[in-house]
């Protein structure tokens, strides 16, 4: 991702950011935007590689995240949630 409206675009792709009327709505959009934002501190290529694959899979519905206490922490989905996941996107 070269700036953040590459990321803009790739969550209305994902349908991540959705538009009804004049109401935008994107809660997704605000925790990605947070890992970007990690992501674009990173000085460290090998954690970045790290960050970039926790995003893919966030994306394809594997795993989520959360921030606590400074840190990303992943969880992995089951299956069920998986596939409810991958309905969303």
């Amino acid at each position: 991702m070269k700036n953040h409206s590459d990321l803009i675009k790739l969550l209305y792709k994902q349908d991540l950011i959705k538009r009804k009327n004049n109401i935008y709505f994107a809660e997704e959009a605000f925790k990605l935007n947070s890992f970007m934002k990690t992501c674009f501190q990173e000085q460290d290529p090998q954690k970045l590689k790290k960050y970039i694959f926790l995003l893919k899979n966030y994306l394809a519905g594997m795993i989520n995240f959360y921030f606590k206490d400074g840190k990303i922490i992943v969880e992995t989905l089951s299956e069920e949630r998986r596939t409810d996941a991958k309905e969303i996107l």
